[in-house]
């Protein structure tokens, strides 16, 4: 902030953005992805876009990239850096079985 660079308002801004995301909202995509074929396809095509229609904003040009698990292939999250600074978020970020 002495630089100039960022200014505290937008801190602040990222800070309620990032205090925002629950574990209610991942949830809420795979619940919806779970009863909702067309959503999945849209989900798995682009998946900012898919959170986008629950209207599941991001704040900056971030890019998500989902995956599904299939009888062949699982997949492994591996929890950013950015995600384990919220506790609650690594603690329940287990995907459900398929």
């Amino acid at each position: 902030m002495e630089k100039g660079i960022l200014q505290a308002a937008e801190i602040r801004r990222q800070l309620e953005v990032l205090d925002s995301r629950t574990e209610e909202l991942g949830a809420k995509v795979v619940a919806r992805a779970w009863v909702d074929p067309e959503f999945r396809a849209r989900m798995l095509a682009d998946g900012r876009a898919g959170c986008e229609e629950l209207r599941i904003s991001f704040y900056d040009d971030t890019g998500l990239i989902v995956v599904e698990n299939t009888p062949q292939v699982h997949n492994l999250m591996i929890l950013s850096t950015a995600q384990m600074w919220k506790p609650s978020t690594a603690a329940n970020s287990a995907s459900p079985a398929t």
